[in-house]
C-alpha cells in the first residue's frame, strides 16, 4: 500500500509506503501518482520524501523496487526534477539507500533519515539555501 500527498504548499511530496506492498504490482502506479502530483507543483525542484519507516520488505522485493525506481522516468529517483530523501531504520532500507549511490543504480544522490521531522528539516534547509543562492539573499528576510 502507498499514499501520495503534497505537504501543505511546500514543494514536497510525501510518499508513504506500508505493508502489504508488492513492488511488481504497485510501483508503476505509485510513480505515476507522484509524477501527476509533481506536475501541479511550481518551481524547478520538487522533493520526494519517501517514508518507508513502517515497511517490511524481503530482499527480493527491495531489489525489484530499487531496479524499478532507478530505471523509470517521471516520478522516480531518475526524474530530473525530483530530489529524493528516504525515512526508515531497517537494515534493508539502509542497504537500499546506500546502494542507490552506486553507479549500477545511477549514482542517485540518496539521503536517509530516521524520522520525518529530520527529513523535513533537511529539505527545508535545502530549499532555503537554494532560494538564497538564486536571489542573493534569503526570501525570509526580503
Amino acid at each position: 500500500m502507498y499514499s501520495v500527498k503534497q505537504l501543505g504548499t511546500e514543494p514536497i511530496i510525501l510518499l508513504t509506503v506500508t505493508n502489504p506492498f508488492n513492488p511488481l504490482e504497485e510501483f508503476g502506479p505509485m510513480l505515476k501518482a507522484v509524477s501527476e502530483l509533481a506536475k501541479n507543483i511550481p518551481g524547478p525542484v520538487v522533493w520526494r520524501l519517501v517514508d518507508s519507516s513502517a515497511l517490511d520488505l524481503t530482499f527480493d522485493d527491495l531489489t525489484n523496487a530499487m531496479y524499478m525506481d532507478t530505471r523509470s522516468g517521471d516520478g522516480s529517483a531518475r526524474d530530473p526534477r525530483l530530489k529524493s530523501v528516504w525515512v526508515g531504520s531497517s537494515e534493508l532500507i539502509r542497504l537500499a539507500v546506500d546502494s542507490l549511490k552506486k553507479p549500477i543504480y545511477g549514482n542517485v544522490d540518496a539521503k536517509l533519515f530516521s524520522s520525518i521531522e529530520d527529513a523535513r528539516a533537511y529539505i527545508q534547509q535545502e530549499i532555503l539555501a537554494a532560494s538564497t543562492t538564486t536571489t542573493g539573499r534569503s526570501k525570509a528576510t526580503s
